[in-house]
């Protein structure tokens, strides 16, 4: 068998003592203690100032900031100038039954009741009204037909006594309680040029042919639904009785609007 021979070992601490570097730690520290002695001596201090400088406070100016809010502005309604003389005025509408009933209850119930309401009159008398027996409630009912009955020939002569002029009058002033919340009527100028029928309306005229079967809706779907269907040569006839008719219309609304002036 062969013997190992075991070789003595050799301590390498001298030889890394050696090659050691020298430690830079205590060269840091002693320059930094000299830096900043000598910065400290060149530095000035300034003492501090015991008086205290007195804060300004700034003043908000009231009142010359806008405000951001939009504010609605109300349009009133324009007064229609009464430059061409007093406006026309037709026969008072008669009212209803109970307005006639309520004037003959108060001119004989508010003489003998001086101190009270027109408020606390209108409830008695609104009480005597609905408790009233049918005979005698028919009474103001025949005078109201008789009533409504004249006013109706009266109002129509004095509509056909205006002139074109003076209905456009009255329907300003008409337009102007409107609104104000009243409810009126606008009068109808029997002489202003109606508008010319559209070439639909042209179609569905000649067109019109009543189906019992079907009703007056389904058969006016039929006919819009034909009417979308239909190339332009085909519609050319009525979209030519449209042009007649627009061509008279505009001539005689001319001429009414020059009656106008």
């Amino acid at each position: 068998m062969e013997k190992f021979v075991r070789l003595p070992t050799i301590s390498l601490s001298p030889i890394r003592q050696s090659f050691r570097l020298p430690s830079l730690a205590g060269f840091s520290v002693v320059f930094l203690r000299q830096y900043a002695a000598a910065k400290n001596s060149t530095r000035t201090k300034t003492p501090k100032s015991t008086t205290t400088k007195p804060r300004t406070t700034k003043q908000k100016n009231v009142g010359t900031k806008k405000s951001t809010a939009k504010t609605r502005t109300k349009t009133k309604p324009v007064k229609p100038k009464d430059d061409n003389g007093p406006i026309p005025e037709g026969p008072k509408n008669p009212g209803t039954p109970y307005t006639m009933f309520y004037a003959d209850f108060y001119n004989q119930f508010k003489p003998d009741n001086p101190t009270l309401k027109v408020t606390e009159i209108g409830k008695i008398a609104g009480e005597r009204w609905r408790s009233m027996p049918n005979n005698e409630r028919e009474t103001y009912l025949e005078k109201y037909r008789n009533a409504k009955s004249k006013f109706e020939d009266e109002f129509k002569t004095w509509k056909e006594s205006l002139t074109s002029k003076e209905i456009a009058k009255v329907n300003e002033h008409r337009k102007l309680a409107k609104s104000k919340g009243k409810h009126v009527k606008l009068l109808k100028d029997s002489r202003k040029p109606k508008r010319p029928k559209t070439p639909f309306i042209h179609f569905i005229t000649a067109n019109k042919n009543f189906d019992e079967s079907k009703t007056l809706i389904e058969q006016t779907q039929e006919l819009v639904e034909r009417w979308k269907s239909m190339s332009p040569e085909e519609k050319k006839p009525f979209e030519d009785l449209y042009a007649q008719d627009k061509a008279v219309y505009d001539s005689q609304i001319l001429v009414y609007k020059k009656s106008l002036e």
